[in-house]
């Protein structure tokens, strides 16, 4: 198990524990162990592991199992967040013409291939930053590589 502590940040294996005096009961002086972060003295709080670089990371920088850092490595991947996205459908206007000629699923694939085409390097963060909880979860499980 690995803690983070939140006042310098650093991770650590074995928080420091001290006895600190609390006064004065029943004739004996009273202690309580205190746990703090061996480098600051400060608090800390337990690690998770991210499930896909396995590194130790705070409770604010993990969402859905996997890192901040590992989700942000698919910002500017159209693909892996356009499978993560499939079944998820939005209404748009357009054209009544278009609309009837093509269905939405030629649609679909006209603009999907149309954005891979003609905009290298889109940066999907809109999408990802509306739940991150969902992108790392759907990280976790793969469903970015469909």
């Amino acid at each position: 198990m690995a803690y983070k502590c939140l006042k310098c940040g650093k991770i650590f294996e074995e928080p420091s524990e001290e006895r600190e005096l609390r006064g004065f009961v029943g004739g004996d002086y009273a202690y309580e162990n205190m746990a703090s972060c061996p480098h600051c003295g400060g608090d800390f709080e337990e690690t998770k592991k991210c499930e896909l670089c396995g590194e130790e990371y705070g409770s604010d920088e993990i969402h859905g199992g996997v890192c901040i850092h590992c989700i942000n490595e698919k910002r500017e991947n159209f693909d892996a967040i356009y499978n993560i996205s499939i079944g998820e459908n939005a209404s748009v206007e357009i054209n009544a013409l278009i609309a009837t000629l093509l269905d939405p699923a030629d649609i679909n694939e006209i603009l999907r291939k149309h954005i891979r085409d003609n905009m290298p390097n889109v940066d999907c963060s809109a999408y990802i930053d509306e739940d991150l909880d969902y992108i790392g979860e759907a990280l976790a499980e793969g469903r970015d590589k469909l």
